[in-house]
């Protein structure tokens, strides 16, 4: 038969192979070690074990194999049964007895069995010098290093050597004055001595001897114990104290000198130092000893001895100090003088310079002593009794006051005037304003000259400038400035624009030659009336003078800044009319006149310029006509509003509708110019033309405008407004201008929109606007800028103002012309009442400051507040009574040696200051120097 599996396939044989860590790791055996083993530990692995050198073994099995039991791996003996446990054991005595020299063993961990660790230590006393501290016990019975090394080296007993230095040195031992006597041993059990050194004694305090012994706390160190027998050690030992012997040196003395300082009195190694009294220094020997001890003649005793060994026959000597005291720094203006130097008792005076004076106090002595100061080493001057002070402050002089003379100027100022004059004062002098200064012939301009008070002459001071140094007395003076103000320039109105006026229109006059518009030089500025310039309002005379804040110049007038001159032109602006008559001069505004001649001889050009108003249109009638004849030189109404002109019959004839298309009609004003213009030549053609306001007319037929010399008639001065042969156009004319030339279109308009031709509407229907102290500010027409300027004319109005210093007491100040010549006030139908400004202003001057002013004071303050006005009687033509006046005050005349300074001028309320020049005495101590012009005389100004 055969085996089969379960497929009855032919059954395979089964193969099987070990496993690997069949059986679990072996146990490890105390005091063995483990000699073969198989890693894998699969059945038959073996592992085999011996007991360590120094070891027997006591029971048990050291060699196993691995098998099987109960389906799992275990370790067996190699008999196959189950293993006894191995027990290995130490052999007993196994190393020698250990003998360290001066040493001991201190622990052991087994006695001398194998593997016992030993520790040993030097005694007490002594320290290491060979061997091991540390051993093992070897297997082999020999003692060994125990390092992890093999094989293991073999250990050495420890060897030590007594110590040398086992106690502390015993200085420690040593107090003040005590020293060491005899050998010095530090190792134990040995004994050291103590005594006193000279300059000191035993107080009985402290052993002699002392005893290097174990400190009880550590073995390893030494301590000095007392030598006594009965402590055998133990007590630690109390070091010998000593003490410095009295007066071990003899006593100090030296000459001019002193005993500074003693360190310890006289005891040994005190420390003496000598020094010089207080105004004294060192001459030669030594200033600093020490006690010692000396042995000289045998004897030990104490020896004052300087630093290099000398005695005190080579102490200090001293002598005065030539710089004891400090160089005394004389103040400003004092010289110091001295009797002994800076030594001390030296004396010290003073004496003052030029421009000084002594500033002693009289009851104070005038020297001063060098003493010993509070400091050492360093003298002080002080009175006679010791009591300290700076000689600056007591020996001194003080600055004069008034060393130098009292500065002026005419015309100038001085400022900052510092210290009252004396020596360095210094000063700064400008001229005023408008002015330059002049020193010597040298222009400064408008600059500040500082000055100082220089020392001068025994006579006094002089004042020199800083920047020149040379004297300033009789040098200065102050000058205009030249240009200081500006141009002069005037205004006016033409054609209602306000412009600058030309010289052909203004005449401006200066004072000075040429006009260099010096500081308080004057001008007159007047219209030209010849070019029919009118004054209107402003100033008419002017002097230079300053700005309102005096930086600058400007112009004044009446003590304040001047009003700009104004004129008004009551001509047109072409300049050159032959003829002129202004408002309504013809017509039914005056009625007894039928025509008016034009006073004019014309030739082969010229213009005439006029204005009507017809009342009603009358066919036929003329408004200009020459007496010719034969129609010649005619301007006529041919139909209602229809105006005809010619110069002969079909020569310079044209016609124009006055109404423009019926814009205009009887009862308005019209403008109409009439020009001719013959031309140049036999052959030159003319042309007449004629404008009605600002329309130029056309021929009645083409070319008919034309004229020619071959039926020229010379007009001459047979023109008439108005008829001569014919009725006269009913209606008023004003404002006829005339010339000698043909005007153009451009000037014809210019006239026309310049006039007024208003009946009645004259330029001088009021009479000038009065006030009293007061002034015409400005004049306007806001009706009518053309008459803006027009200071009398219906419309104008007038705003008037105080002079400066006064304020309005009663009046109006903005005033109006009326039609009927009476000022009305402005706004209402009431007459003005006259502008006056009557009362002075309070406070009107600034408050006086002198802050600056050390020393000065006022002592009067005062003013006058009175009304100055009353009525004047003269202006009975005026619509309202009106008239004020006042009395000024008589000249002075000025004696010689006598100043006068007058506030304003001989006006009233002017006060006049009067006083007498340097070198000049007043005859009469009763006579007033200050004086006040009130109502034509002078009162004297009284002050409390």
């Amino acid at each position: 038969g055969a085996w089969r599996d379960l497929r009855s396939l032919t059954a395979g044989t089964l193969k099987c192979r070990p496993q690997t860590v069949w059986c679990p790791a072996a146990t490890e055996i105390l005091h063995a070690e483990r000699l073969q083993r198989n890693w894998r530990r699969d059945v038959g692995s073996t592992s085999q074990s011996s007991c360590l050198p120094g070891h027997f073994l006591l029971y048990g099995d050291l060699d196993l194999i691995c098998g099987s039991r109960n389906g799992s791996g275990t370790w067996l003996s190699p008999d196959g049964t189950l293993p006894i446990p191995a027990k290995c054991l130490p052999k007993q005595h196994h190393c020698p007895s250990l003998q360290p020299v001066l040493g001991r063993v201190i622990s052991a961990s087994a006695g001398r069995d194998p593997g016992s660790v030993v520790k040993m230590a030097c005694e007490a006393g002594a320290i290491y010098e060979r061997g091991d501290t540390i051993v093992s016990c070897g297997g082999d019975g020999i003692w060994r290093k125990p390092l992890q090394m093999i094989p293991q080296p073999a250990g050495r007993a420890l060897e030590c050597i007594i110590d040398d230095v086992f106690c502390p040195h015993p200085e420690v031992l040593l107090h003040e004055g005590t020293r060491l006597k005899g050998t010095i041993e530090r190792h134990l059990g040995a004994i050291v001595a103590m005594e006193c050194v000279e300059g000191y004694e035993p107080t009985g305090v402290g052993e002699t001897k002392s005893l290097c012994s174990v400190h009880p706390s550590d073995d390893r160190k030494g301590r000095w114990a007392s030598a006594d027998t009965m402590t055998v050690g133990q007590v630690e030992v109390r070091p010998l104290k000593c003490r410095p012997t009295q007066d071990w040196c003899p006593s100090l003395t030296i000459e001019k000198g002193n005993l500074l300082t003693f360190s310890d009195e006289r005891y040994l190694r005190s420390v003496a130092k000598l020094g010089c009294a207080e105004g004294y220094e060192r001459v030669s020997g030594h200033s600093e000893f020490e006690c010692r001890a000396s042995d000289v003649g045998g004897a030990s005793y104490g020896a004052w001895i300087a630093g290099d060994g000398s005695d005190l026959s080579q102490k200090l000597v001293c002598g005065k100090k030539p710089m004891f005291c400090p160089d005394p720094v004389p103040p400003e203006g004092t010289n110091f003088t001295t009797d002994n130097g800076l030594e001390i008792d030296s004396m010290l005076t003073h004496q003052c310079q030029l421009a000084y004076e002594d500033d002693v106090a009289l009851e104070y002595p005038r020297e001063l002593f060098c003493k010993p100061g509070r400091v050492a080493g360093q003298g002080m001057w002080a009175y006679r009794d010791g009591l300290p002070v700076h000689p600056a402050s007591y020996l001194k002089c003080r600055r004069i006051i008034n060393w130098c003379p009292r500065l002026s100027l005419v015309d100038g100022k001085i400022t900052n005037l510092i210290q009252e004059r004396k020596l360095g004062s210094s000063a700064e002098i400008t001229c005023d304003s408008g002015l330059q200064m002049k020193f010597g012939e040298e222009l400064l301009g408008n600059s500040t000259l500082r000055v100082n008070c220089t020392r001068g002459t025994e006579a006094g001071g002089i004042w020199k400038s800083m920047d020149t140094l040379l004297e300033i007395e009789g040098q200065l003076s102050c000058i205009p400035l030249e240009k200081f103000c500006p141009p002069l320039e005037a205004f006016t109105v033409i054609g209602g624009v306000y412009q600058k006026m030309t010289v052909e229109s203004v005449t401006i006059t200066y004072s000075q030659k040429p006009a260099t518009r010096d500081f308080r030089s004057s001008a007159t500025l007047r219209c030209r009336e010849d070019r029919l310039m009118h004054h209107s309002y402003g100033d008419s005379y002017v002097e230079c003078g300053l700005s309102a804040n005096g930086s600058v110049g400007a112009w004044r007038s009446q003590g304040r800044l001047a009003l700009t001159k104004h004129c008004y032109f009551t001509g047109t602006p072409i300049l050159d009319t032959a003829f002129i008559e202004n408002g309504c001069f013809f017509g039914n505004y005056q009625p007894y006149l039928t025509n008016f001649s034009v006073p004019v001889f014309f030739e082969r050009e010229g213009s005439i310029l006029f204005w009507h108003k017809p009342t009603h249109w009358e066919i036929g009638a003329v408004l200009l006509e020459g007496t010719h004849g034969g129609g010649r030189w005619q301007v006529i109404m041919v139909e209602e509003g229809l105006l005809h002109a010619r110069v002969d019959h079909q020569v310079g004839e044209v016609e124009i509708d006055m109404t423009n298309n019926n814009t205009k009609d009887v009862g308005e004003w019209f403008h109409i110019a009439f020009t001719w213009e013959l031309g140049v030549g036999l052959a030159g053609l003319g042309e007449m033309r004629l404008y009605v306001d600002g329309r130029l007319a056309h021929g009645v037929e083409p070319g008919l405008e034309q004229m020619n010399h071959f039926v020229w008639v010379e007009p001459d001065d047979q023109l008439f407004i108005g008829g001569i042969l014919s009725p006269t156009h009913p209606g008023d004319y004003s404002n006829i201008r005339v010339y000698t030339r043909p005007a153009p279109e451009s000037e014809v308009n210019v006239v026309r929109t310049s006039e007024d031709p208003t009946c009645g509407m004259t330029d001088d229907i009021c009479n000038d606007a009065w006030t009293e102290r007061g002034y015409i500010r400005s004049i306007d027409n806001p009706e009518d800028i053309r008459f803006s300027l027009f200071p009398r004319r219906p419309g104008a109005i007038a705003v008037l103002s105080c002079l400066p210093g006064y304020e309005q007491t009663d009046g109006d100040a903005l005033q109006i012309c009326a039609q009927d010549g009476s000022w009305l006030r402005h706004g209402s139908e009431q007459l003005a009442q006259p502008f006056r400004c009557c009362r002075t202003m309070p406070n009107y001057c600034p408050p006086i400051d002198l802050s600056k002013s050390q020393g000065a004071a006022i002592f009067s303050i005062g003013s006058i507040v009175e009304l100055e006005c009353s009525d004047q009687p003269g202006f009975e033509n005026l619509p309202y009574d009106a008239g004020v006046f006042y009395d000024g005050c008589p000249e002075i005349l000025e004696h010689p040696g006598t100043i006068l300074e007058l506030t304003n001028g001989f006006n009233l309320s002017s006060e006049a200051h009067t006083e007498c020049e340097l070198g000049f005495a007043a005859v009469d101590l009763t006579m007033d120097e200050l004086l006040i012009c009130k109502r034509g005389k002078y009162d004297p100004i009284l002050h409390p």
